[in-house]
């Protein structure tokens, strides 16, 4: 197998070969970074982080609903060899304090939905410098190079990322990722699914969520796409008209959206019994699988080559009305603890019901005496795994294994082919709740 590429090598080489085309916008407003004027910002941030007394390893915060400028904060910490410390923004002010607190921030990139509720509490924290979003804005001319840039790309081991997965402030648990995880993801996913600058991608998942940050924020910049982030909530309505608007190529989303879509786009197809009778006809239903396929592709904005779906069960009707109609699906597994990714197939392998094979530079282990037949607790190690809980010894221990097998909660089985199947119930979480 390839060793491991650094994520910023990717990045160096998408930026000097698109300097001029666009890396990330939002959605609803018009702020918009080239790839040079996002290295421009690194650039820049390189400088106020020196002179606001910040040193390589500070953790630097990040509290805020996606946006471009959420992207720009990772980066420039990133780059500038610090930590960032990802924060949900719907978390309670009081509770995002007690955050910042036991992650040892030193400074806050903020964005304008968290700072009017976070700003009293503000003189609780002794932070060195905190940055509002808003007042982060691209140059009309880029004054550098590409050689200016000076990505790092011999950190691997270090700590990249702190990312809080919830608010219980009683039992903290701030995941720890390297270099290498997020590298071991962003490789991952070049491999898998290759992007260019000619591609489009929608960031709705949040980016303080692991599967939004590396599937549609990091990979998609690491090949060249032009990224446009979904500030605000949406309603179904609005969703289905930023698709149309941006069309991607891939569409990244949980079970919960997806089943949404496709049954106010298909579910007059089947409604009645005859409806369902022809719809399984050998040549009748062929036309009418057909036909709705081409709905369901519009609605994604007609320009869909990818629809993956992570961090749950596919409910087994909208699953099974979607195998009928060919459409380009498949279902993969990740937590946060492995930055996220775990399985993952490719559509025209993957095993109905299942949530792929084992990814790359990863091991899974059932927990089960028949791991075939009776479901056990799905452990994982590998590149992709976490170093811990921050400051959470404890549950860190209760977690990882001597064996360096981590525990993940999750229950399911694994076939003779190394599909998994995942049993029970699985959290999902979802910044827009009106989806």
């Amino acid at each position: 197998m390839d060793p491991i590429r650094s994520y910023f090598s990717y990045i160096d080489q998408a930026i000097r070969m698109n300097w001029t085309a666009p890396a990330l916008s939002d959605y609803e407003g018009s702020l918009s970074y080239s790839y040079g004027q996002v290295a421009e910002q690194v650039v820049r941030f390189r400088h106020i982080f020196q002179e606001v007394g910040l040193s390589t390893g500070d953790h630097i915060a990040i509290v805020g609903r996606n946006a471009a400028n959420w992207a720009i904060a990772y980066l420039a910490i990133a780059a500038y060899r610090g930590v960032a410390v990802t924060i949900m923004p719907d978390f309670a002010p009081d509770k995002i304090t007690a955050l910042l607190k036991h992650a040892d921030c030193k400074a806050l990139f903020v964005g304008p939905y968290v700072l009017p509720r976070l700003k009293p509490y503000l003189q609780d924290l002794s932070l060195k410098a905190v940055w509002p979003f808003e007042e982060i804005k691209p140059a009309d001319t880029v004054q550098i190079s590409p050689d200016d840039l000076h990505l790092p790309m011999d950190n691997q081991d270090d700590l990249a990322l702190i990312n809080y997965i919830d608010d219980d402030i009683t039992i903290p648990k701030g995941v720890m990722l390297t270099h290498r995880a997020i590298s071991s993801n962003v490789m991952f996913g070049q491999s898998s699914i290759p992007t260019g600058p000619d591609k489009h991608i929608l960031s709705l998942l949040p980016l303080s969520q692991m599967l939004g940050f590396i599937f549609e924020f990091l990979y998609p910049l690491a090949g060249g796409a032009h990224i446009y982030f979904i500030t605000k909530g949406l309603t179904h309505a609005q969703l289905i008209e930023a698709y149309q608007i941006v069309k991607p190529y891939m569409v990244v989303s949980i079970p919960h959206v997806v089943e949404r879509i496709v049954h106010r786009t298909t579910d007059k197809d089947v409604k009645t019994v005859l409806r369902r009778i022809l719809w399984h006809c050998p040549f009748v239903g062929l036309g009418r699988r057909r036909r709705a396929k081409q709905k369901l592709m519009e609605a994604f904005g007609g320009k869909l080559e990818l629809l993956v779906i992570g961090t749950g069960k596919l409910d087994y009707k909208v699953e099974k009305r979607l195998a009928a109609m060919r459409f380009p699906y498949t279902c993969g597994h990740g937590i946060a603890e492995c930055g996220p990714m775990i399985s993952y197939e490719y559509p025209k392998q993957y095993r109905f019901g299942s949530v792929g094979k084992v990814v790359d530079r990863m091991e899974v282990h059932i927990d089960s005496p028949k791991p075939l037949s009776e479901p056990g607790e799905i452990l994982v190690r590998g590149d992709n795994v976490m170093l811990g809980y921050y400051g959470n010894m404890n549950l860190t221990n209760a977690v990882l294994t001597d064996a360096g097998w981590m525990r993940t909660g999750d229950k399911g089985t694994m076939d003779r082919k190394g599909n998994l199947f995942l049993t029970g119930e699985h959290l999902e979480r979802f910044v827009n709740k009106e989806l």
